[in-house]
């Protein structure tokens, strides 16, 4: 072994395989980009002699390369360069009045040109005293003559002025300006094609160079992506995804959010596997904030409302068995216990039958389960993909949850050790831009449940972001876990997570992420180099 010069050998380090839990190395050797050997203890000096680079990593932990399993990339990408973040969703949220949003907006559309559209998003209703969006005639006496559109934090619903709806060709339909249900999530591919107008080149490519940052800062390696919209004939989103995601240090896996596989169909080549669905086309519901989450029992805030189904059971498992015979792996939204229902239901009939879940199927966010259908879609081998960040910020700072639903509602949110301790894949992730792209606040709402029992512990928590999430691709013999054989993505903790106060988890910091046993470098690319590099020649798969 000592003939055999390896790329890079990290040492004095703290390494967790995440294969078992405690199993940790003292050294790990890189070749090809991948671990070529680990070591329990400080390997000889001949050993060392064999690397072409030492790297001391000063007694710090090693982590596998995290796996973000659900992210909207192309539109936080465009939001990020092309419009106002209300709220920068850093906890403790900040409260404001809708008297404060409009001081906020008209300075934010002060520095446009009078002709461009006004578009802002991260808007958490229930931090806003009113508790609502801002209605039509409000946007139109705030900025007259504007076209203003304005997202809610959860991205379920959605209100816009007089000139806005007008050019989204809406204005006949929606009186007072505010979109929510099914109405709004089939208008998104319109919204979408609105703000992409308004966005150069140059603002793309430095918007998608910006999250594949924020990504690295995180300690991201992979990205789930769930892209595409419906309602939209022309969708430049999945063109510009397909053809620059294969140059991006980070790997992204495409989601194709059509309902039809014959749509989705020319976006295969670019694929590792076939997948489709997500949100929006593909969400059985909305969500609790904006009140169109579908339950049983109706909310405690609004006893007439019990959220809204966007799909029948026939119409769902009509989608579902599409997907399925097309051989596709689905992502499907369903957030309410009825949205659930309807979901798992198409889910057992095309399963029946078969052995296991040989497509690995998921179910995304699966928040208010009851006992039996956590049974059975554990029974099913369901891939569940959470984001408890979103539960401990609301019980934390919002209390949006309390105020909206019923007792019994409230007490199945996210049965997150349930799903653990009976064997279930779950899967880490963001929803970004909807959350903050950050692992830690997530993981921070696994080890802080807002249920005490339903918390698990941060090794399991991590793991949600590790080999969990590489399962959900077919990938956890590549990814996940620092094991020889496996690609060497990796990242470098400023303090160990493991040593944290339970409560201090989301303040955990990366201190370098390598892709390939290289440490990444910020993207920094021109226009130019970057187009040239995207149109010219096969990349990696996505």
């Amino acid at each position: 072994m000592s003939k055999q010069l390896w790329d890079t050998l990290l040492v004095n380090a703290r390494i967790h395989s995440m294969d078992r839990e405690g199993e940790r190395f003292a050294a790990m050797a890189i070749r090809d980009g991948r671990i070529d050997a680990v070591f329990p203890e400080a390997p000889a000096p001949t050993l060392v002699h064999g690397a072409r680079t030492v790297v001391d990593c000063g007694g710090r932990t090693v982590l596998p390369g995290l796996i973000d399993a659900h992210v909207h990339f192309l539109a936080a990408s465009v939001l990020g360069v092309a419009a106002l973040r209300v709220s920068d969703l850093q906890p403790p949220l900040k409260e404001m009045t809708l008297a404060g949003f409009a001081a906020k907006v008209r300075a934010y559309a002060a520095s446009l040109p009078t002709n461009r559209p006004v578009f802002c998003f991260n808007y958490v209703i229930d931090t806003v005293a009113e508790k609502r969006l801002p209605k039509r005639a409000e946007l139109d006496a705030w900025l007259p003559g504007r076209q203003v559109m304005v997202m809610s934090m959860d991205g379920h619903s959605s209100s816009y002025s007089s000139r806005a709806l007008h050019r989204l060709g809406l204005a006949a339909e929606h009186a007072d300006g505010v979109l929510n249900g099914a109405r709004h999530e089939l208008s998104m591919g319109k919204v979408n094609a609105l703000m992409a107008s308004s966005v150069s080149i140059a603002m793309l490519c430095r918007g998608i160079q910006a999250t594949v940052n924020e990504a690295l800062e995180q300690g991201i390696v992979c990205l789930h992506c769930l892209e595409g919209f419906e309602d939209s004939p022309r969708d430049p989103s999945l063109w510009m995804l397909s053809h620059s995601g294969g140059i991006l240090p980070v790997d992204l896996r495409l989601y194709v959010q059509y309902r039809d596989p014959r749509r989705a169909a020319p976006y295969r080549r670019f694929l590792r596997a076939p997948r489709i669905g997500g949100c929006f086309g593909w969400a059985m519901d909305g969500s609790v904030s904006s009140g169109t989450a579908a339950f049983d029992e109706p909310y405690r805030s609004d006893p007439s409302n019990r959220g809204r189904l966007y799909f029948t059971p026939e119409e769902a498992a009509a989608l579902v068995r599409r997907a399925d015979e097309a051989g596709c792996q689905i992502a499907c939204h369903a957030i309410g216990t009825r949205a659930i229902e309807v979901l798992l239901s198409a889910y057992e009939q095309v399963l029946e039958g078969k052995t296991g879940n040989p497509l690995r199927h998921r179910i995304d966010h699966f928040e208010f389960p009851t006992a039996d259908q956590v049974r059975r879609a554990v029974d099913r081998g369901l891939a569940f993909v959470a984001q408890p960040g979103f539960a401990w910020m609301d019980e934390k700072y919002v209390s949006c949850y309390r105020r909206q639903l019923s007792d019994e509602q409230y007490a199945r949110q996210l049965p997150l050790r349930s799903l653990t301790e009976a064997g279930a894949v779950v899967a880490g992730s963001s929803d970004y831009p909807a959350g903050l792209l950050s692992p830690w606040v997530q993981m921070q709402g696994m080890v802080e449940h807002p249920l005490p029992e339903q918390s698990i512990g941060f090794y399991d928590a991590l793991r949600t972001y590790a080999w969990n999430a590489a399962w959900v691709t077919g990938e956890e013999g590549e990814r996940g876990t620092l094991l020889p054989g496996r690609k060497a993505d990796f990242l470098v903790m400023q303090d160990d997570p493991f040593a944290l106060p339970r409560e201090s988890i989301h303040e955990a910091r990366v201190r370098g992420t390598y892709i390939n046993g290289r440490k990444a470098a910020p993207m920094a690319m021109s226009t130019a180099g970057f187009l040239l590099r995207a149109l010219a020649g096969r990349h990696k798969k996505i």
